[in-house]
């Protein structure tokens, strides 16, 4: 004959019940799905050959490598361990399970941001040509972004680069 003993599983304390739903409706405690185009805050936790190792909170740990390191306002071989940097989610998993991040599409990020803020503030952006054709002009727009200008919407007066 097996023995069994008898265990006794009611909650004597209620407010315990209370307590557990609070602490799940509170979205401080929830896990964030990271996707793609998502910029978020993390913490270099490893530099090892070429590969920043950066932890992004909600229980996920990033690879950062190869030209995703380059970046314009940042150095990454100056990053050390516990250094905060903005990351860009390149790729929520790999084929490999892992996190992609990228510090250089942060930067490129931004100055879409930066446009759009100057665009809903009708602000004027200073834009270099970097060249022509029968069709407008193609000029560049903060780092790494280009834009066309059709002919119809230039000035009809020729503007020379001595101010002559």
């Amino acid at each position: 004959m097996v023995n069994t003993k008898k265990v006794d599983t009611e909650i004597k304390d209620k407010s315990l019940y209370s307590e557990l739903d609070s602490f799940l409706e509170d979205s401080a405690h929830k896990i964030k799905q990271l996707s793609r185009g998502d910029i978020v805050e993390g913490e270099v936790v490893d530099i090892n050959n070429g590969v920043v190792i950066v932890d992004v909170g909600f229980k996920s740990e990033g690879i950062i490598a190869g030209r995703e390191l380059k970046s314009d306002t940042l150095d990454w071989t100056q990053l050390k361990v516990g250094d905060k940097v903005l990351v860009y989610v390149v790729k929520p998993e790999d084929d490999k399970g892992q996190l992609v991040l990228s510090i250089r599409r942060t930067q490129q990020a931004s100055a879409w941001l930066s446009l759009e803020n100057a665009k809903k503030n009708n602000e004027v952006v200073d834009a270099v040509v970097v060249e022509s054709n029968n069709g407008g002009l193609i000029v560049e727009i903060g780092k790494g972004i280009r834009g066309f200008i059709p002919t119809s919407q230039l000035d009809a007066t020729r503007v020379y680069a001595n101010g002559v």
